[in-house]
């Protein structure tokens, strides 16, 4: 199956998504977009699972065709690709944990001084290592890739994720014109680059 056999999947899939009826679900995205960020829980329904795979299924056969690759050197890439995949998934998660103490510390009337300082220590650890695997990601890629073949990688992130986003903004806007919201994928699962999406 080719990216672009890929892709039409992928849309029909989004489209279904977002043009058949779901009461339930608009009901609670829009609840949810009214508790504070720490408050939402750090999950996805099952539709949004279901895109998601899609989507990353899409990524890497996209990505195989932009850089003209195939064989073992295809397999050795893909598999950072995962990794990195994965590390990126647990940085957020130990993001979000964090932030969610700070926020409970923070509700206190006489904040605790010395527990707020022990979770910013953590929150700085779990980005320091994050960076490292970034770094180590990085090196391992430009091991496996040519300069050009690293070039087409950093801004396959970019246009590949902007044409996601162009498709979906256009169904939303078919199919939801009075009440459009950020999409719950997207913002759930960012997909820049490794080294510059984190804060």
């Amino acid at each position: 199956m080719t990216w672009k056999d890929y892709f039409i999947l992928l849309l029909v899939v989004v489209v279904f998504s977002f043009s058949a009826p779901a009461p339930a679900r608009d009901q609670q995205e829009r609840a949810d977009e009214k508790r504070p960020a720490s408050q939402r829980a750090y999950s996805s329904s099952p539709k949004d699972n279901e895109i998601y795979k899609l989507v990353e299924e899409l990524r890497e056969a996209y990505l195989l065709q932009e850089l003209h690759l195939s064989g073992e050197k295809a397999l050795a890439v893909v598999k950072k690709v995962r990794t990195a995949k994965a590390f990126r998934k647990n940085y957020a998660l130990q993001r979000y944990i964090i932030e969610n103490e700070l926020h409970a510390l923070l509700r206190s009337p006489v904040p605790d001084q010395t527990k707020i300082s022990h979770s910013l220590q953590k929150l700085e650890r779990a980005k320091l290592q994050y960076y490292q695997k970034c770094i180590e990601h990085d090196q391992a890629l430009r091991q496996l890739l040519s300069p050009e073949e690293q070039a087409k990688y950093v801004l396959f992130q970019r246009e590949f994720h902007q044409k996601l986003r162009d498709i979906i903004a256009k169904i939303r806007q078919q199919h939801e014109p009075s009440s459009a919201s950020p999409n719950q994928l997207l913002r759930k699962k960012p997909a820049e680059s490794v080294i510059r999406q984190s804060r």
